[in-house]
């Protein structure tokens, strides 16, 4: 049995620049900020949903007075929340090989603990709408219908009253550049919302193999064997993910996840 273990750990201590970093720098977890970790990501505050099933956030809408004249950064650290790093603290892996008479059995793991990451977006930025033909997530199922659903589910309700994305527009984007723009609509604050966010913690299992070697004295063979392998059979993650693999977060577009892959083998030696 081998392992290998990684600690990692880091605290920015100098002030960047006040507008030296975009609102997506932040929500994607490449903006500096002092005090935290590098790779930290912020996100949006969501707090439920309205009679109408549309999202709302805690974004200092009633307070938008006190941002005036503030830069960037002091708007940006100070609406959105810190969610995690994008990065793990802990992370390695452990290989084992087990022998019982001619068999042996091969076995490689590797494991990240300490990163968050986001869940891949449910929503187009410019809004809720989806055309017939397109393929949705089976998880707007659970979606606001009617009246009272607010109180049963998070997932927003769908546009189909006519409404416009420009009136669905984040106050920043009216204030006359007194306020950094916050956001463009409700639907981007809800896919870069704290509610979409997950532990990436995860135990994968690399490579599983068995190999059987066969007594050759008699054939005057040196080395006769036979193997089956299999790369990528399973991980263990959070069942938030619900089949997101924590290596292909929602900093990335949607990407079909690692599949298994077979091998078969057959080694012979004269």
């Amino acid at each position: 049995m081998s392992t290998s273990f990684t600690h990692t750990n880091n605290e920015v201590n100098s002030l960047p620049g006040a507008d030296q970093f975009e609102r997506m720098n932040f929500l994607n977890g490449t903006a500096v900020v002092k005090g935290k970790s590098v790779s930290s990501f912020y996100s949006y505050k969501f707090t439920g949903l309205d009679a109408k099933g549309l999202p709302m956030f805690d974004d200092m809408e009633e307070e938008q007075e006190s941002l005036h004249g503030k830069s960037k950064y002091e708007v940006f650290t100070q609406v959105l929340e810190e969610s995690g790093r994008r990065e793990p603290i802990i992370f390695g892996g452990l290989n084992t090989t087990v022998n019982y008479k001619r068999w042996r059995l091969n076995a490689a793991f590797s494991y990240s603990l300490g990163a968050k990451t986001r869940l891949f977006k449910l929503y187009a930025d410019n809004g809720a709408r989806v055309r017939p033909e397109s393929n949705l997530n089976k998880i707007f199922l659970k979606r606001w219908q009617h009246p009272g659903d607010e109180k049963y589910t998070n997932i927003p309700a769908f546009m189909i009253d006519g409404g416009s994305s420009s009136s669905l527009s984040h106050w920043s984007c009216f204030t006359s550049g007194q306020v950094p723009e916050i956001a463009d609509t409700k639907w981007e604050m809800y896919n870069y919302s704290n509610i979409r966010v997950v532990s990436a913690d995860y135990l994968k299992c690399t490579n599983l193999g068995l190999t059987y070697s066969f007594d050759t004295e008699r054939w005057g063979i040196s080395l006769l064997e036979v193997s089956a392998s299999v790369s990528n059979p399973f991980i263990v993650t959070n069942s938030k993910l619900k089949g997101q693999t924590p290596v292909q977060s929602g900093f990335t577009e949607v990407q079909l996840s690692e599949r298994p892959t077979f091998t078969f083998g057959l080694n012979v030696t004269f």
